[in-house]
């Protein structure tokens, strides 16, 4: 777990599904025609596990590069849901989270839609859209 003891002393152990000979034949196979566009490294790894994106030029996914970049605020609304917003100015998240319970969530809807509508509007009153 995040922030654990055995996390700190050993982090997350990733052990390659495939030989480094694969991946090197899958990049030699996508190179011609598409281009890596990002790279994430998965945090808490050992090992540098890592994801990378290819696309055809013009194709690449803006909303990869978007979430990777952990700069993109996340509306989250239903049940169990959490949404996450950005403040550029700070580089700072604030998390705003939704009650995980099916029943719980449907018995107070009312409640919780007016909440999260409260926390997201004031959210977007300290934001400058500019930035």
């Amino acid at each position: 777990k995040k922030g654990s003891r055995l996390k700190e002393e050993f982090g997350h152990r990733i052990k390659p599904d495939f030989s480094a000979d694969f991946y090197e034949k899958a990049e030699a196979l996508l190179r011609p025609s598409y281009a890596p566009y990002y790279l994430y490294r998965q945090k808490y790894t050992v090992g540098n596990g890592e994801n990378t994106g290819y696309s055809l030029p013009g194709y690449e996914s803006l909303y990869n590069i978007l979430m990777l970049a952990e700069e993109q605020s996340i509306l989250g609304i239903g049940a169990g849901s959490s949404g996450k917003l950005y403040d550029k100015k700070i580089d700072q998240f604030t998390p705003v989270f939704t009650v995980k319970d099916v029943r719980t969530y449907n018995n107070r809807l009312e409640e919780i839609l007016e909440k999260k509508q409260a926390d997201y509007e004031r959210f977007s009153e300290i934001i400058d859209p500019t930035i």
